[in-house]
């Protein structure tokens, strides 16, 4: 959402690897850690600040400067997303999601596909099934074929197949906020608004969801915020949920990730969309819904009249990155954020195996952009060994140990 792939952190407080409420790293050199016999450092403890990559829009920075400043999200976007301004969408009405989430990780799925089914009757192709059966479509290697069950995801003895000319899976009627009315995926569970299409990309079998792009943000905008800020400051928190609305809009219509089937995808390698509901327990929320259909169409613009790409992570640390695309900013919203400061101990043996530097000697961030506490997020970072020493990115260092942001410094150590 908004992020690149694999670094976008779903605002959440289930993940605690980190303290709140650490010093400035500051002071003079210190040891990194405990002493091993042969004189290696055992362990390097890093304080760092922040989840996510920290550009554009902070999600809990929204909610600080929602609650505790009285922002409306207006300025809570204009603040962020310096340089643009508010417009509205064009015609466009509808957005197409890649279901990565039910992908595999050697291929996407299988030729022979996921069982789907509803309470209600519905289409697949040309052919019409029963509320209450199952079907699955699979691609023959000549064409396209489906099988049904009459007892949904419980499956039971399978009919077909049946060769059908379209792959595409549509519900007969407005389902409402009834998640058995709607179409679900059995592997997942999920339940989803609009026409499921199965679409063959190479040798691969995915699954894409086309809807309404109001009803795709109803999925969107409770998994990247929790519904619940809207009630935080007696009311002031729906700002937050309001921002958030009008970025993960902008950034759907920006995208044009996997053309010609899909413009997104439903996890954090574009922006998390969890459907309508889960295994029959709603995602959507009225909150939520309220921010969505209080912003209907709003986006952000740039000069050239461009619906902007308007990424978002969950916390910034208390400076936005700007990474080229905006100025950077102070966030004093985000001292709402639980990952507002954290720290984190990494193994110096596996430090040193890692990146086959020998004994591990120690770590040091050589290069920094400047803003912020200890000097902000590391750009260089260089592990240091009885055999030399490797150098990379800081953001390369911080996905390599799955830390919470780039933002980190070992503790002990001076700005660079």
């Amino acid at each position: 959402m908004s992020s690149r792939p694999g670094v976008l952190a779903v605002p959440a407080l289930a993940l605690v690897l980190s303290l709140t409420g650490l010093p400035p790293v500051a002071g003079a050199a210190a040891p990194a850690g405990p002493k091993s016999p042969h004189g290696a450092s055992l362990t390097v403890v890093l304080a760092g600040h922040g989840w996510g990559h920290g550009r554009g829009l902070g999600q809990y920075g929204a909610y600080g400067y929602a609650v505790d400043h009285g922002w409306s999200a207006a300025r809570i976007l204009a603040h962020y997303y310096g340089g643009t301004r508010a417009g509205q969408m064009g015609r466009y009405r509808y957005i197409t999601v890649r279901l990565s989430s039910l992908e595999g990780p050697a291929s996407p799925l299988r030729s022979t596909g996921s069982w789907i089914t509803s309470s209600q009757a519905f289409t697949v192709g040309n052919r019409r099934v029963a509320g209450g059966s199952a079907a699955r479509i699979a691609w023959s290697g000549h064409g396209w074929q489906i099988f049904t069950a009459s007892h949904g995801c419980a499956a039971g003895q399978a009919h077909g197949p049946v060769t059908v000319s379209s792959p595409a899976v549509s519900t007969v009627a407005s389902p409402g906020n009834d998640p058995a009315r709607m179409l679900t995926v059995c592997t997942s569970g999920r339940s989803y608004r609009g026409t499921l299409r199965v679409v063959r990309s190479q040798q691969s079998v995915l699954m894409v969801n086309w809807l309404p792009m109001e009803s795709y943000l109803r999925g969107v905008v409770p998994s990247e915020s929790p519904a619940g800020w809207g009630d935080g400051g007696g009311g002031r928190g729906m700002a937050a949920l309001q921002a958030q609305a009008v970025a993960a809009r902008s950034y759907a219509l920006a995208e044009n990730r996997y053309p010609p089937y899909a413009k997104t995808c439903d996890t954090t390698s574009c922006q998390v969309y969890a459907g309508a509901a889960e295994h029959g327990v709603p995602v959507e929320d009225p909150r939520t819904d309220r921010a969505v259909t209080s912003t209907s169409r709003q986006v952000r613009l740039d000069a050239r009249n461009r619906v902007v790409r308007t990424e978002f992570s969950s916390s910034t640390g208390g400076w936005t990155d700007s990474g080229g695309l905006w100025p950077a900013v102070r966030d004093l919203g985000d001292s709402a954020s639980p990952q507002h400061t954290w720290r984190a101990t990494l193994s110096g043996q596996r430090l040193a195996g890692r990146y086959g530097v020998g004994t591990f000697r120690r770590v040091v961030v050589t290069a920094q952009n400047g803003l912020g506490a200890g000097g902000g997020r590391a750009e260089r970072v260089r592990v240091v060994g009885s055999a030399g020493s490797r150098t990379m990115s800081g953001s390369q260092f911080a996905a390599d140990w799955g830390l919470n942001s780039d933002w980190f410094l070992p503790v002990g150590q001076r700005r660079p």
